[in-house]
């Protein structure tokens, strides 16, 4: 049986709880965006999501300049001992029948995209929210906006996982927030890590597992529970 290991970034990986957030708290846009997180907890399409969030930037002149800078993307703030757990994760794929490492995230976009080249995930193994920052002319002004490609995209990651299980696959989610929920549902083992106290109630259900570290770091026995798990 071929094993295929899905993790969330924001939270998860990275000290960021959000990178919306973080973007949001930098233009001050802050309540707007709350709203909308409301409407997507109705609706629970991250599609409409992302887009309403892209009305707020594009409606602020936020470029992609702009994005790079708040969120510091050459410098992504790791928790501690993430990036060695997937690098050791990389090394034990054929040792533990890991078919494949994926990232799947609502992290904007640009973050997201270099989150993934720190961990050298392959790209075709990324799940994110396609955003561009597109060059427009409109009667001969241009026009630099934020557009986001639904095709490319997902309503929610359990869409995702979904595709991936099957009789011979086993699917591991990794996850910490809310917008994990349908991932940890669809998954064989749903593991929860360092999830914050807000979120408890309506992630634990669907938890096979949660992992807890003391705050900024990876809980480094995280490893071992895989290794247990995916050697049985």
């Amino acid at each position: 049986m071929k094993t295929y290991i899905f993790l969330d970034i924001d939270g998860t990986l990275t000290k960021d709880i959000s990178s919306w957030k973080k973007v949001h708290d930098e233009i001050g846009s802050r309540e707007a965006a709350k709203l909308n997180h409301k409407q997507w907890i109705v609706d629970q399409d991250a599609r409409n999501w992302v887009d309403n969030d892209l009305k707020i930037l594009n409606g602020r002149g936020v470029t992609a300049k702009d994005v790079d800078t708040m969120l510091d993307i050459e410098h992504i703030n790791y928790l501690f001992g993430a990036k060695s757990f997937v690098y050791m994760l990389q090394n034990l794929i054929e040792g533990l029948n890991i078919a494949e490492i994926h990232l799947i995230s609502g992290a904007i976009y640009p973050y997201a995209k270099a989150v993934a080249k720190d961990l050298y995930i392959d790209p075709s193994n990324t799940h994110f929210h396609h955003l561009q920052y597109v060059n427009r002319y409109t009667a001969y002004i241009r026009d630099w906006k934020w557009e986001h490609d639904r095709t490319k995209t997902f309503k929610n990651k359990g869409e995702v996982v979904e595709q991936f299980k099957g009789r011979h696959n086993n699917v591991i989610a990794i996850g910490n927030g809310i917008n994990d929920i349908d991932m940890f549902k669809k998954a064989d083992i749903a593991i929860g890590v360092n999830i914050r106290k807000e979120d408890l109630k309506r992630i634990l259900p669907h938890l096979d597992i949660l992992f807890t570290s003391r705050e900024g770091v990876f809980p480094h026995t995280l490893l071992d529970y895989l290794k247990g798990v995916m050697s049985i």
